[in-house]
């Protein structure tokens, strides 16, 4: 009897450690995101902000344009470091940009009075680096890498990503599957306000289409609510602004990583892409957004001590009046 009894113990004690093993693995199991992983198609591959697989981290990736960072009060280290020692940058207050800055194809990267607390990297040379007081460049490295396979690679994949994301459909139960414009001038909007009704749930991948989104002033904050293992795709076709302190917020456990802002032409969701303009995607006034603005054909301007909380890849990227790029994996 007490051999049979400490059997079925010993059996009971190895199912409650194979229970726990397994819990252990779906806790540690990394959720699906932008950055991580492909979500329903959608990967941004070598433009990923994210750390794994290879990913550098990108706070900014550009297609084939510039970089341009210029701020008002510039960065000024101390004498006693050099700019290929990591703690000349150790003394910086706010970085103009945290996170790694790519930039394919013939792009160059425009610094004045500014400091990228990350490495640089190009697919050619040629950079304009002035106006800061004691040398250059600004940045980790204190040189600028030069891959051009791996940005190529990255600018395909940030294109292809674009495609995938615009090809979706709507997400099913938020109506129908025609364009909508998004304009908040006052007040706290969430999910709902944009056609998404019971949603924010776990494991669950929202897909919108709208012409514009569009706020503006200081009391307009958009609340996107959901877990770590849900994702938004907003789908935007013509124009994304935000001016005068408007935010889009995350909460529940939403992460940057996992909302991704695609920013079209102004071409009908795709069916010609050689057609429409590719309107400036602007953020003034210290306004700010959480997620990846992923805008292949646009040029992406923050003015104002503006600031994006997750990674901004776009044709071209310019930074002025204090703004910010911060990518949240390597933020302080």
């Amino acid at each position: 009897m007490k051999t049979e009894i400490a059997s079925k113990m010993s059996r009971i004690s190895r199912a409650l450690l194979a229970a726990a093993l397994a819990l252990a693995g779906a806790i540690s199991a990394k959720a699906q995101n932008f950055f991580d992983s492909s979500v329903s198609g959608i990967d941004l591959g070598n433009a990923s902000g994210g750390t794994t697989g290879g990913h550098l981290h990108w706070a900014i990736f550009t297609l084939g344009g510039n970089v341009t960072i210029t701020d008002p009060n510039p960065y000024t280290p101390t004498a006693t470091h050099g700019p290929n020692d990591p703690a000349y940058y150790a003394s910086a207050g706010s970085a103009d940009v945290y996170g790694n800055v790519g930039i394919s194809g013939s792009g160059i990267l425009s610094m004045s009075k500014s400091y990228i607390d990350g490495f640089v990297t190009e697919a050619t040379a040629g950079s304009t680096l002035a106006g800061n007081p004691i040398g250059n460049p600004y940045f980790l490295g204190g040189n600028i890498n030069i891959n051009s396979a791996y940005m190529a690679s990255g600018a395909a994949s940030a294109i292809a990503a674009s495609n995938t994301a615009a090809g979706q459909g709507n997400f099913v139960g938020v109506g129908n599957t025609a364009a909508t414009t998004a304009v908040f001038t006052s007040g706290t909007k969430s999910e709902v306000n944009l056609g998404i009704t019971g949603g924010a749930q776990a494991g669950a991948t929202y897909v919108l289409h709208l012409t514009d989104l569009i706020l503006s002033g200081a009391s307009t904050i958009l609340t996107l609510h959901g877990t770590n293992t849900t994702n938004y795709v907003l789908n935007i076709d013509r124009y994304m602004t935000l001016g005068g302190g408007a935010k889009i917020t995350l909460a529940g456990g939403l992460t940057e990583s996992n909302v991704l802002y695609n920013v079209r032409n102004n071409d009908n969701f795709g069916v010609n892409p050689t057609q429409g303009t590719p309107y400036d995607v602007t953020l003034s006034g210290g306004s700010e957004v959480h997620g990846i603005i992923l805008a292949t054909t646009r040029a992406v301007k923050e003015t104002g001590d503006s600031k994006v909380y997750g990674e901004v890849i776009a044709k071209s990227v310019s930074l002025s009046g204090a703004s910010n790029v911060i990518n949240p994996l390597v933020s302080p």
